[in-house]
């Protein structure tokens, strides 16, 4: 498997990005989960769309996380974030993920790698 392109990596980038400032639009409360660099390509998308999105995350409409080294820590994370979320009065919830890239040096975006949308 190739590495991805930066045109492809680009189009994640705006749809992610896409996808959460349209939840935190609607009221949603959003959750990003990816590796820093598509955090950070992510989020200095939205701040140029999204003025607010300092407010976002400190009001935790938006949570950033990194994935857990397990995929029971994981879920757990996933279980408590929304629930968390539920409590605090959230009807809707929207949740982006890019896929972990292989652990190895140098590893690749794995098969199947993409932007996931509304949940």
């Amino acid at each position: 498997m190739s590495a991805p392109s930066i045109a492809s990596d680009q189009a994640l980038t705006r749809q992610a990005a896409s996808l959460i400032a349209n939840g935190l639009d609607a009221g949603s409360v959003c959750m990003l989960a990816a590796e820093r660099r598509v955090r950070e390509r992510v989020l200095t998308r939205l701040a140029r769309r999204r003025a607010a999105l300092r407010s976002d995350l400190g009001v935790k409409r938006l949570l950033v996380s990194e994935y857990a080294k397990t995929a029971a820590s994981q879920l757990k994370f996933w279980a408590t974030a929304f629930a968390a979320a539920t409590r605090a009065g959230a009807r809707t919830l929207h949740v982006v993920a890019t896929c972990p890239r292989d652990p190895r040096p140098g590893g690749r975006l794995r098969p199947g790698a993409r932007v996931r949308g509304r949940v």
